[in-house]
């Protein structure tokens, strides 16, 4: 269809048609695919904005120089078949700019490899244990006096610290660092965030093993190796076996070295296996059946941060509950998601993943989770 106007050809265009069939197709498929993306962004920005404007008013309070925010730990484990940045860029774009805005402080804990995690967490309270097992068992010995040679020369660090001659020490006194979580309850004091079934598999794991489980790596007789395997040095350690089976949680001691009426470390802190916990789903689909539910993903993230958002509300306000055998299978949908062939090679191994997720009603009473507030969309 052409138009010929005689304005049009006094400017030297002497037909005004329009494009082809082809081309009006190859145009309006980009419009789309575009189009969608943009707006996707765009609402991202509007709502990220949005949740970060109401949990403003978390981080404007004022802290003295010596005082020590709250502070979450944050497990992220690498989808199945997929590499941990995959976790990681939902920490990056939902968990931190709502917890930087509510000055929230956290630390990142990362696997590469199944079982890191759980090894993790359960070593970090097998050492718990230990110190307090030898704090209890240490008797204070006698001070030895030792010989002063006049003439022996020191290190310059022991003669003086900074603090001695810089002008702003002189002028103020130093006092003691300040936690904010220090003294509270459990349950209002740090957070647990775990990203992913997987990781919230391992976290709960390495809870009970550290509580239940032996304070040494239990003896077993080491199997042959073969030549080819000791002559390969680049082959990384294999994940550290647990230290106790499950089906042996119910005649295990609960962590007899522990007083669970003061479970705190030596600042005043809650330990952090009795800080309520937050399980967030990661949304990653892997499989070629699955492409049809990735798209849809693709150009919905927007409602995935909602979720997360919510979530984390939740977590800022401190809305928590006590730990239920139902809560175990929080995140059991993302199981879903996971590719079928690594789900059929896994059970095969035995993996922890996809093993029989059992529980022990001792270490569940220790444990919280938090939950979404009624009016968090408001």
């Amino acid at each position: 269809m052409a138009i010929e106007n005689p304005a049009l050809q006094m400017l030297g265009i002497k037909k005004l048609k329009l494009p082809s069939r082809n081309w009006l197709i190859f145009w309006t498929v980009v419009a789309a695919v575009g189009g969608g993306i943009v707006y996707d962004k765009r609402q991202q920005s509007v709502l990220r904005a949005q949740y970060m404007e109401k949990a403003k008013h978390f981080g404007e309070q004022p802290f003295l120089p010596n005082q020590l925010p709250r502070k979450l730990r944050i497990y992220v484990a690498p989808p199945p078949n997929d590499f941990l940045s995959e976790g990681l860029k939902y920490l990056r774009r939902f968990c931190k700019p709502i917890l930087n805005s509510a000055a929230i402080d956290f630390d990142i804990y990362t696997a590469e490899r199944q079982g890191d995690i759980r090894h993790a967490v359960s070593e970090e309270i097998r050492q718990i244990r230990r110190n307090r097992l030898q704090a209890s068992a240490k008797e204070e010995p006698e001070p030895k006096v030792e010989p002063v040679d006049p003439e022996a020369t020191k290190p310059l660090k022991e003669l003086f610290r900074p603090a001695d001659i810089l002008g702003i020490f002189q002028c103020t006194q130093q006092q003691p660092l300040s936690y904010e979580d220090a003294g509270l309850s459990p349950e209002d004091a740090g957070g647990i965030i775990t990203i992913g079934r997987g990781a919230f598999k391992e976290y709960i794991n390495g809870v009970h093993e550290g509580l239940l489980g032996p304070l040494e790596k239990p003896e077993k007789k080491e199997e042959p190796k073969d030549s080819e395997e000791q002559n390969d040095e680049k082959k990384p350690e294999p994940v550290a076996r647990p230290y106790i089976d499950p089906a042996d949680y119910p005649a295990a001691p609960l962590a007899p070295e522990l007083d669970f009426n003061n479970l705190r470390d030596e600042n005043g802190v809650p330990y952090f296996f009795t800080q309520p916990i937050l399980a967030l789903q990661n949304y990653n689909v892997a499989g070629f059946t699955k492409q049809p539910e990735r798209i849809y993903r693709f150009y919905n993230k927007r409602y995935q941060l909602i979720e997360y958002n919510e979530r984390l509300w939740g977590l800022i306000t401190k809305n928590s509950r006590p730990f239920t055998p139902q809560d175990m299978k929080l995140l059991e949908s993302e199981e879903n998601d996971w590719p079928r062939r690594f789900v059929k090679e896994s059970r095969e191994k035995g993996s922890e993943w996809t093993r029989d997720f059992v529980a022990d009603p001792r270490v569940l009473q220790l444990l919280r989770v938090y939950e979404k507030n009624e009016n968090s969309t408001e």
